[in-house]
């Protein structure tokens, strides 16, 4: 090379290409010795000369070489320049990881530079959260013999065996049986254990890494070090085990969590707390789990931002592992954003699979959904020093736009995914875009990429190839299929599952069924939709008569419409196209027509040669002339004059299809009337789903369904219609408009707009707003012809009655602002609950009171202060079980109902309560809502309902006192107001026993009240036309017309605790009077020509009793 000062662009050229890596033009100055002004304007010539390329690096720009091959260097050269870049990589704070990474490629670096340049290189890339490249660097560690003792423990702090991938576990495992046997102190081998232990748990080798873990553990606890104590327990969770083994690490968790409390820094006392929390969720402790992770995120908001990812993250898997999907979500939202800020990339990693997991387990769950996450992702991440976030979002990416037959974005993000990692040299042959460009390579003819397909599954080259030629690639799906069977995971099942499906498609009958069978054996019994298509699919491929394969086809092709996996739908399509079945010239027609749509949408992104493939290869080609000689055209009609023609083919005949209802009219005649129509209305339009919707708040709830994909959310096209809340029915055709949702789609209004509606209700008063019918289809043709006005009338006013008389029926039992339970409704179940003989198992009851709601009804108005009482109502709902029932005892005051729960999961439910509530944040004026509870348990049926409710609210109360936003266990030293036992009796009304309920509840909460302020509650409860009362003391409260004044003189003086009644007196009023203590009195008076119930005169003596406890407390 020339020196310094000849030829500079030649010198800078010829180092890229030699260097085979990205180096930043400060390196490049030094090892030539060149200004690093010269440098940057040598580069900028050089790159518009197509010669060299900028590049994204680890944390910094970088530039490559990108022209054609030179002569080489001279090796004496060779060396003295990479002498140079070795000195400034070893010298230089400024090195980039990715010159350290360029650098380390010479292979005649001396030993000792190298390693320093490989620590140099870990913590770098451990800084930066380049996790990918973390492997790759321990991998090169694993072979050095000159590594110390305090570096080979820096080498083990950041290998994280059960977090990390692509490394051989073969020489990780001998890498750290020696550390075993060369460190010396405690601490140290006890992270070595740790570490063998978890690799001992990713073989499967239970006994030997619980011997180990467990070692680890003893030493770590002997030797005071918690470093790794977190690692230690999430591994002994994760093992298999009998039931005494799993009560034997409980004990030990709980020794870990005593141990923990002794420690001096709060920050590794809470890592631990979590992680144990995590491991007795493991063990399927649930209720276990959250009082731990509970109490180690009540100081978690004054600890660093890592604290509180390490928190939040085993709080999330804990929601996940007790079925709590909700809160699972927003915790993970939280985890999310903590890791960003601590810039955790591999956390963050870890937080978005789970994301994407939860997402598919939900309902409403799309491929669209996912591609916009993952595309929100990549671009956050393509600003971002990271590399390795962007990499997982990219091969997401690759996948999913794949899977929706976006040919063009899946090969533009798997080429900038292969770019970044060529660039970066850490290109990954078993990647799963490698397989999606090898697959599409197959369809449009790249044959250079099918090969790439390999390494995620080893034989796809060797089979598509074997398909090209027309042969059934038998042998090779006997080898991937024994692949499967030996390593199974999701990613090959649904590559095996494409490659069964083309083969079934093309008559390799042999091939798929192979394939068919395993993926049939290697299913899990998920019930999630993906599956459950896939499931379908596998037994449409192994059906042995065509007809069955035909019906498992179809309902697979609904279901992975709904899922917008459009490339499922077109092997679905292409594999019933090669059934022989007799369908007719419509049948025939309507399934080419589906096709021609997906192959057009695909060969739009196509262009020149791969256009031609992929007519070819596919088969789009035979399937169009197929469709030109059905319609007897000389070139495929257009989507509109196709349906015209296919529309003149259809001959079902909508008298029989009604014939036909009849024959189902015993099977449907016991179910509820909606269910009943919604498959009579599907029968009728031969729908594949028709579902019977509400639109709540702006989200749409399934009421019911019927078809495939039942209680699946509408797509996003059948979404955006039904949110417009149409007045009329509408129809939406998205055949020839857009390949996704359904074809065809029916949007019908039932019930109108709500009329009557009160201020603060839910609930309308006639009729239910925002309900609609939707019919959805696979066929964008009737073939049936459309449904007589009159018919879908009848259809629509039978649903409009249902939901009215569910209205009504809810009405009866729940609270219409809140949707809780009403308080009458809710103590029945309690006293059905407690006075249940045949139950032994403890009921606990908890009293709810949200604080300061009565002074923000006076400082903002009642509509804000409804709109947070429906708040926590909604809150406390996320938190309870299906079993658990929620009822609104009167203004302020919500009762949760705990079946077969005892005092100590009851408080942890409280806990949670008050925890969540927390985060309502809807005050105007910006002070935290909060709620005090108060718990109390029965443990027998001898115990009455309204002693343990007495209880809970006595205990309530407590809290309020001392100052609110707590829970209080009732107990018999409790310290508390007054609060008497109060027996309710059945008056035979249930709106009146739920109005004699709501005023005995404001009672017992009166703090500073009047006689007359009690009269008033009376009369209402009562609903008297007067009530009268006195203390014995002089003082009296009246509530009623002044003429009814004399009948108080009338009654005369009731003995104390005697009920007597008066008829007659006026001419038409009765009445009840009753001794109070201290001589006092109650009086009421009803204008009831049938007389007072003995319900009514039950009730009266009991609030009597009431009346004069408060009597008595106000004196």
């Amino acid at each position: 090379m020339e020196p310094a000062g000849g030829n500079g662009e030649r010198s800078v050229q010829e180092l890229l290409e030699h260097a085979e890596g990205v180096l930043g033009s400060g390196s490049i100055s030094f090892a030539l010795g060149l200004p690093a002004v010269d440098v940057e304007a040598i580069l900028d010539e050089l790159r518009r000369k197509g010669v060299v390329s900028a590049v994204p690096s680890y944390g910094a720009g970088g530039w490559v070489f990108s022209g054609e091959p030179g002569d080489g260097l001279p090796s004496k050269d060779l060396t003295g320049i990479m002498g140079r870049l070795a000195e400034y990589a070893l010298s230089s704070p400024g090195a980039t990881l990715s010159e350290l990474m360029t650098v380390l490629r010479w292979k005649r670096l001396p030993a000792r530079d190298r390693t320093e340049l490989l620590l140099r290189a870990m913590r770098g890339a451990r800084e930066l959260g380049e996790f990918r490249l973390i492997p790759d660097i321990f991998m090169r560690i694993t072979e050095l013999e000159d590594l110390a003792e305090g570096e080979a423990r820096e080498v083990l702090c950041t290998f994280l065996p059960r977090r990390l991938r692509g490394y051989s576990i073969e020489k990780a495992e001998n890498f750290v049986l020696e550390c075993i046997q060369t460190f010396r102190s405690p601490s140290d081998r006890a992270l070595a254990l740790t570490r063998l232990g978890e690799l001992e748990s990713i073989q499967n080798r239970a006994s030997a890494a619980e011997e180990h873990l467990l070692e680890a553990m003893e030493l770590s606890l002997r030797s005071e070090y918690a470093a790794c104590m977190p690692d230690i327990l999430e591994s002994l969770a994760e093992l298999p085990r009998d039931f005494r083994s799993m009560n034997q690490l409980a004990a030990r968790i709980e020794d870990v969590i005593g141990w923990a409390g002794s420690l001096d820094d709060q920050e590794i006392i809470t890592r631990i707390q979590a992680s144990a929390a995590l491991a007795q969720s493991g063990l399927r402790m649930d209720s276990l789990a959250e009082r731990t992770i509970f109490t180690a995120m009540s100081g978690v908001a004054f600890l660093p931002v890592p604290v509180r990812l390490a928190a939040e993250w085993c709080r999330a898997r804990i929601y996940i592992a007790s079925g709590r999907g909700r809160a699972a979500m927003n915790t993970l939202q939280r985890a999310l954003m903590l890791a960003e800020s601590a810039g955790d990339r591999l956390t963050m990693l870890e937080i978005l699979n789970t994301i994407v997991s939860e997402m598919k387990e939900r309902s409403g769950y799309t491929m669209r959904n996912l591609i916009s996450i993952m595309d929100n992702v990549s671009g956050r991440s393509a600003g971002s020093p990271n590399i390795s976030i962007r990499a997982y979002a990219l091969e997401n990416l690759t996948d999913m736009y794949m899977r929706t037959l976006q040919f063009r974005k899946s090969r533009l993000s798997a080429g900038e995914l292969a770019q970044l990692s060529d660039s970066l040299g850490m290109h990954s042959a078993d990647s799963l875009s490698e397989w999606c460009t090898a697959y599409m390579g197959f369809l449009t003819g790249r044959d250079g990429d099918i090969g790439s397909g390999d390494g995620v599954l080893p034989g796809t080259s060797g089979f598509l190839a074997a398909l090209l030629e027309g042969l059934d690639p038998e042998d090779h799906a006997a080898a991937m299929s024994e692949k499967l069977m030996t390593s199974p995971g999701e990613d090959m099942q649904a590559c095996l599952l494409v490659l069964a499906m083309e083969a079934f498609a093309r008559g390799a009958v042999k091939a798929s069924s192979a394939i068919a069978a395993a993926l049939d054996s290697t299913f899990s019994g998920s019930t999630r939709d993906p599956y459950i298509s896939w499931k379908l699919c596998v037994s449409g491929m192994l059906s042995t008569r065509e007809i069955y394969s035909e019906d498992f086809f179809h309902s697979a092709q609904v279901l992975s419409r709904q899922l917008d996996n459009l490339l499922l739908v077109w092997l679905i399509l292409r594999c019933r196209l090669s059934l022989d079945l007799e369908r007719g010239d419509f049948g025939w027609g309507t399934l080419l027509m589906l096709l021609s749509e997906l192959d057009g949408y695909v060969l739009e992104q196509l262009e020149g040669r791969e256009s031609r493939s992929f007519i070819e290869r596919s088969g789009a080609g035979k399937r169009r002339e197929m469709l030109v000689s059905l319609t007897g055209r000389r070139e495929c009609p257009a989507p509109v004059e196709l349906k015209g023609i296919l529309s003149g083919m259809a001959s079902g005949s909508l008298a029989e299809r009604m014939l036909g209802i009849g024959g189902i009219s015993s099977r449907i005649s016991g179910r509820s009337e909606i269910s009943a129509s919604l498959e009579i209305l599907g029968r009728l339009t031969d729908a594949d789903r028709v579902m019977a919707l509400r639109v709540v708040s702006g989200e749409i709830e399934v009421i019911e369904g019927y078809g495939t994909g039942k209680w699946r959310m509408p797509g996003e096209e059948a979404r955006n219609l039904i949110l417009g809340k149409p007045a009329v029915g509408r129809c939406l055709e998205n055949y020839g408009v857009t390949p996704f949702g359904s074809r065809r789609c029916l949007v019908v209004p039932v019930g109108g707009a709500a009329v009557g509606t009160q201020k603060r209700t839910l609930i309308p008063e006639r009729m239910e707003p925002g309900s609609y019918l939707l019919v959805e289809t696979e066929c964008p043709i009737p073939e049936y012809g459309p449904i007589p006005e009159f018919l879908m009338d009848i259809i629509r006013g039978q649903v409009t009655a249902a939901l009215r008389l569910r209205s009504r029926e809810a009405m009866a039992y729940m609270d219409r602002m809140t949707g809780a339970v009403i308080g009458h409704s809710w103590t029945g179940r309690l006293q059905e609950m407690t006075s249940d003989r045949s139950r032994e198992n403890t009921v606990s009851v908890l009293a709810a009171g949200v604080d300061g709601l009565q002074e923000v009804n006076r400082l903002f108005g009642y509509r804000v202060g409804d709109g947070i009482l429906r708040a926590v109502v909604s809150t406390i709902r996320g938190v309870l079980r299906p079993n658990d029932m929620l009822g609104r005892l009167t203004g302020d005051i919500l009762g949760v109902m705990l079946p077969d729960t005892g005092e100590d999961d009851a408080r942890l439910v409280a806990d949670r309560i008050c925890g969540e509530v927390s985060g309502v944040d809807l005050r105007p004026d910006g002070v935290p809502v909060t709620v005090s509870v108060g718990i109390a348990s029965v443990e027998s049926p001898q115990k009455g309902h309204d002693l343990v409710l007495g209880r809970a609210m006595e205990a309530m109360q407590a809290a309020k006192v001392r100052g609110g936003n707590r829970t209080l266990q009732w107990s018999e030293d409790l310290d508390s107001p007054d609060m008497p036992v109060v027996r309710l009796f059945c008056t035979g009304d249930p709106g009146w026993d739920h109005a004699v309920f709501s005023a005995v509840m404001d009672l017992l909460q009166l703090r500073e009240t009047s006689l007359r302020g009690i009269a008033e509650k009376l009369r209402d409860a009562l609903r008297s036309v007067m009530v009268y009362i006195d203390d014995g003391a002089g003082n009296e409260g009246f509530v009623g017309s002044r003429f009814l004044r004399s009948m108080v003189e009338g009654t005369g003086a009731a003995r104390e605790g005697i009920v007597t009644q008066h008829q007659g007196m006026l001419g038409k009023y009765d009445a009840l009077s009753a001794g109070l203590d201290r001589g006092g009195r109650l009086l009421a008076a009803w204008d009831s020509p049938g007389g007072i119930s003995p319900g009514v005169r039950n009730v009266f003596s009991a609030l009597a009793g009431l009346s004069g406890l408060l009597t008595r407390r106000m004196g």
